[in-house]
């Protein structure tokens, strides 16, 4: 409950410290240019949409005829013996009189009543009353765990619905005991159950994950052993290595249930990380009562390169805000998050306000693929929601070097933008292939990514792009520059990108203004899966017309 508390403190604490940067932090016209155009879109859309149609959401007429509701509903409705439908249910067009109403579902009574009816609107509202039968249940052990169908019961007389029912008991240590029933009409089953005491068995010796990296941190730099026991007992956990020697040990308490787990965080029993190699992990069980032994094993694989890391997804693709990194999710690995940043200023005497937000999927794929998916939008009172989707495919193309690592990836992404021509995610409408560069030294990273996106659109920005001959297809070079100190359970890191002017634009240039840039924080909460980052963002044309976002977010990574 203190942890909980203070997590929601900290998130708190972020975002008021973002919303009071957020609100004060700019200069010049740019953000007022920005929402200006956003309002003269809104009016435009409205406008338009508003043609040749009817807005109102009033009823034509009001309801008239014979309304019947049940409890429960979808029951069949028979007037003078003639079906008429299911509940709820409105008979129209009925000439006024005397009329037979019989209401039918499985499991309950048919209810027969006379309606009269006159004209308007007539509403018959009815509680059905079900059909039951009891079941009696004794069972030697006692305190064992008895599930009818999807009811969990106790000892002692139950009443049921009537149909077919499976009844299952068990209690550790026992044999499982299970039978089909029939429950009927106003009738009692009595079931007098004696379980047979279980052999001692170890079975289903699982991992969370076949190949694992202890240097990745908290929880994803470990695997679940789980396997499931019969009865009462002791074990050990050993792991071997592929010399034969025994580099950890475990003790496991006595069996009180059937399922066991254990957390094995690499390591050695002196807590010194283990080298790669594969593993052998040996189950020793013993029966308490019979003294009998079993024994269950597999293997786990070692394997430092199989990296989880946290990254955001603001631009389409996993890295920095602004920064494509190289590096991809291993096979089953997956991370969801969202990430919000905004801006309130007073523009013509109202408070505006803009929170461009960003959620996102990475799912490692296996052979060196990582998939993005994202969706995004831009949320605030300006009249208009602009939203936007891409989808990415990541590969790990080159990773060599060791003290001084160099890695290079290679991406394909189509993305799609509604609502504006601002580029704030510097995630534009087209198709983008990219070419991420990472090199690195301990926790120090540096990133850059040059790409080039084919578009049938063009990005505007109102007072600071040139204008030129409008082209069916336009494209244009995004280069992503960026820093990073990677600690695992935490990370910081600054973030850049250029866009050029559209290639066949006359006076080509390699920075079209205006510019973006960021700031981020990411860590992960101990002894969980869950990340919180918060972020800066600026976006401007000079030192004289900017304005700055700020926000966080969540993460949970597998």
């Amino acid at each position: 409950m203190k942890t909980t508390r203070k997590l929601f403190y900290l998130f708190f604490g972020i975002v008021l410290i973002s919303f009071f940067v957020s609100c004060t932090t700019s200069k010049g016209e740019i953000y007022t240019n920005i929402v200006t155009e956003e309002k003269k879109q809104a009016t435009s859309d409205n406008a338009s949409g508003n043609e040749g149609g009817e807005t109102s959401n009033e009823k034509s007429s009001e309801e008239k005829g014979l309304k019947i509701i049940t409890h429960p509903d979808d029951a069949e409705v028979y007037l003078n013996n003639i079906y008429q439908g299911k509940t709820p249910l409105l008979i129209e067009n009925l000439d006024p009189g005397s009329y037979r109403l019989m209401i039918k579902r499985d499991g309950y009574y048919t209810k027969i009543v006379w309606i009269d009816y006159s004209k308007d609107l007539l509403v018959y509202e009815t509680d059905l009353e079900q059909i039951v039968g009891y079941l009696s249940i004794t069972t030697i052990p006692h305190d064992t765990e008895i599930r009818v169908g999807d009811s969990l019961l106790s000892e002692g007389i139950h009443q049921l619905p009537i149909g077919h029912y499976t009844i299952t008991v068990r209690k550790f240590g026992y044999e499982e005991y299970s039978k089909e029933i029939e429950i009927r009409e106003l009738e009692t089953i009595n079931l007098n159950i004696r379980l047979k005491e279980a052999s001692f068995e170890l079975s289903k010796l699982e991992t969370s994950k076949e190949v694992f990296s202890p240097l990745n941190p908290g929880l994803l730099g470990e695997i679940e052993i789980s396997f499931d026991v019969t009865s009462r007992g002791n074990g050990k956990i050993k792991i071997i290595d592929e010399s034969g020697k025994t580099v950890f040990t475990e003790q496991i308490p006595q069996f009180k249930t059937w399922h066991q787990s254990f957390r094995w965080n690499g390591r050695d029993s002196k807590g010194k990380i283990l080298p790669e190699g594969k593993y052998r992990i040996i189950v020793e069980g013993q029966s308490s009562k019979s003294g009998e032994k079993k024994v269950i094993e597999r293997y786990v694989e070692i394997d430092n390169k199989v990296s989880i890391t946290y990254r955001n997804v603001w631009n389409g693709n996993s890295g920095l805000l602004y920064s494509t990194t190289p590096e991809v999710l291993p096979l089953s690995s997956v991370q969801f998050s969202a990430l919000s940043l905004g801006h309130m200023e007073n523009v013509s005497g109202n408070l505006i306000s803009r929170f461009p937000t960003a959620i996102s999927l990475r799912a490692g794929l296996g052979l060196g693929f990582e998939l993005d998916l994202f969706a995004d939008f831009i949320a605030g009172n300006t009249g208009i929601v602009p939203l936007g989707g891409s989808l990415s495919l990541k590969k790990s193309l080159l990773e060599a070097g060791s003290t001084l690592s160099l890695s290079v990836g290679s991406y394909i992404k189509g993305s799609y933008q509604w609502g504006t021509k601002t580029d704030i995610l510097s995630n534009y409408t087209g198709l983008t292939t990219g070419f991420p560069i990472e090199i690195s030294a301990g926790s120090f990273k540096l990133f850059y990514s040059p790409e080039v996106i084919v578009s049938n659109d063009r990005v505007e920005y109102p007072g600071i792009t040139p204008s030129f001959s409008v082209s069916p297809l336009y494209s244009w070079f995004y280069q992503r520059v960026g820093l990073m100190l990677d600690f695992g359970y935490l990370s910081t890191g600054i973030s850049l990108v250029l866009r050029s002017s559209p290639v066949a634009h006359p006076d080509f240039t390699l920075i079209e203004y205006p510019l973006q840039t960021g700031f981020e924080l990411n860590w992960l909460v101990p002894d969980t899966h869950l990340f919180i980052s918060f972020a800066l963002g600026a976006e401007g044309n000079s030192f004289d017309s900017y304005y700055v976002l700020a926000g966080g977010g969540l993460g949970l990574i597998y």
